[in-house]
């Protein structure tokens, strides 16, 4: 379900919202990938000088001699200078083919599947745009400044969504927005968090579904990012988590022994919030494993699917070619072999894929499985996010244009048509 990002950055709402949620859906859905929250400055239309690309080296630089937090900022932000022109990217992982853009007028277009009303239209419509993939707008979805999955933070500090738990949140101040299987929770101040019904908060009172509830972090650094696991329809999931990353780069986690990346006695769910051994960590994202950058490196574990595939309890490291400014998290598809799947941006802008490829989803141009990070071909500017489903990915570039490559079942890639792509093609928005 899943958020876009920029953190050197010019902030998107009248709440100073750099933010960035990551989600971690842990539904019956096989896919994931997720989404994401508004994480990058955007530049006035006609902003004169273009982004300061600058050394790749330079991302991973460590914390300055004063003991100031390390904080990896990214050249790259959305420069309008034409219409459409989106500033924010996600997708969802109920339908795993379903994304959606925050364009600058504050209004949210989406594409692909639409299983449970995630494109903000009648689940049923049969029209044609439903079944040629063609963006269109959420109905009443406007003055949005920040996206996560089907929910919208809009500039006074309220959240309204659209398919499952449609309708506004309950809360008012909100300043992040958080991701989970319904997208019930928002940040409502530097350690708080709250969730409507339907949330799963492993530790508090044994994680039962809680009509409205508010939520302490444990004393420290302020929340920047907030990944909220849930109780999906039929009950309560031990396999789900939360995921609490601070300001100074410390990562929490309680939950799930699968997902919590940490040593623990407790089985199989410790309740207590404690910290992942990473240090400098700058994003995450959860799909049906977790992955983190720290210190410009990606690291990933956990996995949904235990009875099939080995779970690596701890953060393993996952190399790529050079220091990474975000990441996008799958984790392992069934039937496509024990390879995990997940994107990510390089210093430089680029971005890279790894793990199964029969739809062409990792980009580089052929249907070979992506045993290590293989570069994208044919996005011609820099990546200032990248979400990453099952079987289809989506880069949102500089210019405010949005690429996607891969499956086009559902018409996933949002270019009218049905077909897979091997390389980026270029999403036709409204």
């Amino acid at each position: 379900m899943r958020s876009t990002r920029r953190r050197s950055e010019r902030t998107l709402t009248t709440a100073s919202v750099d933010a960035a949620l990551a989600a971690l859906a842990l539904a019956f859905a096989s896919s994931c990938g997720d989404a994401s929250t508004v994480r990058f400055a955007v530049d006035d239309a006609g902003a004169s000088d273009p982004a300061d690309v600058g050394d790749p080296s330079d991302a991973g630089a460590s914390p300055s001699e004063a003991g100031q937090p390390y904080v990896q900022r990214s050249p790259f932000r959305v420069k309008c200078k034409e219409k459409p022109c989106a500033i924010g990217l996600s997708a969802d992982s109920i339908a795993g083919s379903a994304f959606c853009a925050l364009l600058d007028d504050g209004r949210v277009a989406c594409w692909g599947s639409n299983i449970e009303g995630v494109l903000g239209r009648p689940v049923h419509d049969g029209g044609p745009l439903d079944e040629i993939g063609l963006p269109e707008f959420v109905e009443g979805v406007s003055g949005a400044v920040a996206l996560a999955s089907t929910c919208v933070l809009l500039a006074d500090g309220t959240v309204q969504c659209w398919g499952p738990g449609a309708g506004p949140l309950p809360f008012a101040g909100v300043t992040r927005l958080s991701k989970g299987y319904t997208n019930r929770c928002a940040v409502v101040g530097p350690l708080e968090w709250s969730c409507a019904e339907g949330v799963y908060a492993p530790g508090l009172d044994g994680g039962a579904l809680y009509p409205e509830r508010s939520f302490q972090a444990p004393p420290g650094s302020p929340l920047r990012e907030v990944f909220v696991g849930n109780v999906v329809r039929t009950g309560w999931l031990a396999s789900d988590a939360t995921l609490l990353l601070r300001e100074d780069g410390t990562l929490l986690s309680s939950g799930s022994r699968n997902f919590i990346g940490r040593e623990t006695s407790l089985s199989p769910v410790d309740p207590h919030f404690d910290a992942v051994a990473l240090a400098n960590v700058t994003d995450i994202d959860v799909g049906d494993c977790v992955c983190a950058i720290a210190a410009g490196e990606a690291y990933c574990w956990g996995s949904r699917n235990t009875a099939v595939y080995p779970v690596d309890a701890l953060p393993r490291h996952v190399g790529f070619p050079e220091p990474l400014l975000r990441v996008s998290a799958v984790g392992f598809i069934p039937s496509e072999g024990a390879f995990r799947r997940l994107c990510a941006i390089g210093a430089s802008g680029a971005v890279y894929c790894s793990g199964p490829n029969s739809a062409g989803q990792a980009g580089d141009g052929t249907r070979a499985t992506a045993f290590v990070p293989v570069r994208v071909k044919g996005l011609n500017e820099p990546a200032v996010d990248v979400v990453a489903a099952r079987s289809s990915t989506c880069a949102l570039v500089e210019s405010g244009k949005i690429y996607c490559w891969g499956s086009g079942v559902a018409g996933a890639l949002g270019n009218g048509y049905a077909k897979d792509e091997l390389t980026p093609m270029l999403v036709n928005l409204p």
